[in-house]
């Protein structure tokens, strides 16, 4: 649930950021955290931004001995949970949230998961 609508704060001083609003635990996707997180960081080449973020997630999941769990499928979790992004703005009747969900949608070509299968 990170974001930068308010979970994640920075105190005067110290560049180590806080992070509240556990409003739930549960399983997920990791890459939905990524799109949730960055989709309203603005960015000169969002798109480029986002995509390396991905990877640095990813990178770090292989660091830490996930091997199951391949590229292009983290690439495509992070496209369905921009979907899903949209899905949550339109339930929480947030037109700014969905304007951003709907332009990452756009960025990342995101719609293609609606008609492909994960890889």
């Amino acid at each position: 649930d990170y974001h930068f609508f308010g979970n994640v704060l920075f105190a005067d001083g110290d560049p180590r950021p806080r992070v509240i609003d556990w409003s739930e635990l549960k399983p997920g996707l990791g890459p939905h955290d990524v799109a949730y997180c960055m989709t309203a960081v603005p960015a000169d080449d969002r798109a480029a931004r986002d995509r390396a973020m991905l990877r640095v997630y990813w990178e770090q999941l292989r660091a830490r001995g996930v091997r199951d769990y391949d590229w292009p499928r983290c690439q495509w979790d992070h496209r369905l949970s921009l979907i899903h992004n949209v899905v949550q703005a339109l339930f929480q009747d947030s037109l700014p949230w969905l304007r951003h969900s709907l332009a990452a949608v756009e960025r990342h070509a995101a719609r293609a998961v609606l008609h492909t299968p994960p890889p």
